[in-house]
């Protein structure tokens, strides 16, 4: 069955009303519903992680709780936060500017970190590898 619905013309409410219909029509026959390998591997690396100890399960009360005083506690910061930026001097600016920079340059670096590991875990990284690419890198750029 193949039909369109005029999407364009629908209210933010009536889009919403649709959508918590469909939801509910799905929720009746939760088994229907095919699961992505994807979603099965991601909850067997949990598992596997509480497992070692380096992850625990919360229970939905814990986590609603986390949840809710996480997201106070973020609105408060970014409240003070953007009246501090607003009384900032152009000069404090532009320090705060750097170290928004070195923030992000230090998550990018985790990252990489991280992705390193997992691809040498996986094994897709060797020496020889790792030797070639930096070949390739100094060849394309030789005044590094």
């Amino acid at each position: 069955m193949s039909f369109t619905l005029p999407l364009d013309k629908l209210t933010v409410e009536e889009k919403l009303r649709l959508m918590e219909e469909i939801w509910a029509d799905l929720s009746r026959n939760p088994d229907s519903i095919p699961v992505p390998e994807w979603h099965l591997e991601v909850l067997r690396e949990r598992e596997q992680l509480v497992k070692e100890g380096r992850a625990e399960y919360l229970d939905s009360e814990t986590f609603k709780k986390q949840v809710a005083e996480t997201v106070a506690l973020d609105t408060a910061l970014r409240k003070r936060f953007h009246g501090e930026i607003d009384r900032m001097s152009p000069s404090r600016l532009a320090v705060l500017q750097r170290v928004l920079l070195q923030l992000q340059l230090l998550e990018a670096t985790d990252r990489l970190d991280r992705d390193f590991d997992r691809d040498r875990q996986d094994g897709k990284l060797s020496p020889a590898l790792i030797e070639q690419a930096v070949r390739e890198a100094r060849a394309a750029h030789p005044h590094s």
